[in-house]
């Protein structure tokens, strides 16, 4: 593989998303270096060696996302490599994905002024095999019913792709930002007998909103004292999560 590889992110205050991206870095270096050719030199084995990997943040960090990618970009030149992957970890294609993250690609191209080809590939939650994640998710919380929580946005056109993965995993949206938020959603399920509710946060990593998703659900739970809700944990640093993310690059590449 030519490219090395920027895993961009949103960014936050909060320490614990920090040391997840950071964690899910190490994850899919290790993927990548599982599926890297070897090669043999006389009677030696050459073990592979994975791209390399970085993240950098679009908000909240120590310096704008331009200058992280011409950084990094700068630095995968001085190894002989020839183009930078830009990967962004986003599950809604709003407008981070859709103007911010090309906007500071733009800029730092402009200043590379060619020395290395970037290339912004589709935002993770683009990827159909996302359901599979999900389901997986909900598996872990059986109930009756199934809502997934997303961020949501302004733009229609991001929340109806959550529409279109709820349909699949047999679910009901709900977002934290827009309308239908997760009380009505609970509200539109819930009838006079006692049913059971799997809400899967369709959120990377923990942080600030999921602690206040933990909150409204014990709210809501006191609201519907006949109702089991069930919250599931975001999806976190994990293998599965590294391994879906090396075939996103694989993919493209």
């Amino acid at each position: 593989m030519s490219s090395a590889i920027l895993l961009v992110w949103h960014g936050s205050r909060d320490r614990r998303p920090h040391l997840a991206v950071s964690q899910l870095t190490t994850l899919v270096t290790r993927e990548l270096s599982a599926i890297a050719p070897s090669s043999v030199t006389g009677n030696t084995l050459v073990l592979p060696l994975s791209p390399p990997i970085d993240s950098a943040a679009l908000e909240l960090a120590s310096m704008p996302l331009e200058d992280s990618i011409v950084e990094f970009a700068q630095k995968a030149k001085a190894a002989g490599l020839k183009r930078v992957k830009i990967c962004p970890l986003f599950l809604l294609s709003g407008i981070h994905v859709s103007e911010d993250i090309p906007d500071r690609v733009a800029k730092a191209r402009s200043r590379l002024k060619g020395e290395i080809e970037l290339e912004l590939i589709p935002h993770l939650g683009s990827l159909g095999e996302m359901v599979k994640l999900l389901n997986a998710a909900f598996a872990r919380i059986p109930a009756q019913n199934r809502i997934l929580l997303a961020h949501g946005s302004r733009r229609e056109y991001a929340n109806q792709k959550i529409e279109e993965i709820a349909v699949k995993l047999n679910a009901i949206p709900a977002y934290w930002h827009v309308l239908p938020d997760l009380e009505r959603q609970i509200s539109h399920l819930v009838t006079g007998e006692q049913k059971t509710i799997a809400i899967q946060p369709y959120f990377l990593f923990t942080g600030g909103i999921t602690d206040a998703i933990a909150q409204e659900i014990q709210r809501l739970q006191s609201k519907f004292p006949r109702t089991d809700l069930r919250l599931g944990q975001p999806l976190g640093a994990t293998p599965e999560l590294a391994r879906l993310i090396r075939d996103w690059i694989d993919l493209c590449c």
